[in-house]
């Protein structure tokens, strides 16, 4: 499994290379690599603050990348998404 660029219609996502099984990992991500608004006990590193409770979850997620984007190991990650939602087909 890869990351796959992105298209012309902007979609990104796993491509995968071979068959796999049912219950086959096909990709893992370190908890601090996380954008979250499920939390349910001990804060995740890059959920948003708990004032944002009440907030819709889109809400939630997209202040959490906004407070990434003054992390320089969130930027590049951030800065890799498309300025414009694309069309899901």
């Amino acid at each position: 499994v890869h990351l796959g660029a992105a298209t012309v219609a902007g979609l990104r996502g796993l491509v995968a290379q071979r068959s796999s099984a049912v219950g086959d990992v096909l990709l893992e991500v370190p908890l601090e690599c996380v954008l979250s608004t499920a939390g349910d006990g001990a804060p995740l590193p890059a959920e948003p603050p708990p004032w944002t409770a009440s907030l819709p979850w889109n809400v939630q997620l997209a202040l959490s990348a906004l407070e990434r984007e003054r992390d320089e190991h969130w930027r590049p990650f951030l800065q890799s998404w498309p300025a414009e939602s694309p069309a899901l087909p």
